[in-house]
């Protein structure tokens, strides 16, 4: 319950609900860098939003997805590169993380899948000059 006054904090039991049972049941995989889940899946550091955030790279008969997770939050991003959100720990870092990804994987056939936009956004990267979009 929150007090009169204050602001709930809208992770509240997020580690306790979510992730703490998945830990004690033996079942999570901790790992540093990039990480290969099995052939075709595997896991890149996205620094700057917050502590641990990775970026799925996904690989199957000859096509390429990329999930995103935090690394974007809003289309505007698209249109303004450099903006970040107040949620990143690291906004420099963050932007950095951003822009390189996207540098890499515009006008490419890589489908790139965006955790915060709207369901269903998948789609091509493409680059005009400064800005990006998403392919129709």
């Amino acid at each position: 319950m929150v007090e009169s006054g204050q602001s709930e904090n809208v992770v509240y039991g997020l580690y306790e609900d979510s992730i703490l049972p998945v830990k004690n049941a033996g079942q999570a995989v901790f790992v540093t860098g990039r990480h290969i889940v099995e052939t075709g899946i595997y896991l890149k550091p996205a620094f700057g939003h917050t502590l641990g955030n990775i970026i799925i790279h996904v690989e199957s008969n000859g096509k390429k997805a990329i999930l995103s997770g935090d690394v974007i939050h809003h289309p505007l991003q698209l249109a303004h590169p450099k903006w970040s959100t107040s949620f990143c720990i690291n906004a420099e870092q963050s932007r950095f993380t951003w822009l390189s990804l996207h540098n890499e994987y515009a006008n490419t056939n890589t489908m790139f899948l965006p955790a915060h936009f709207q369901t269903p956004e998948f789609r091509r990267i493409e680059r005009d000059r400064n800005t990006y979009g998403m392919a129709i």
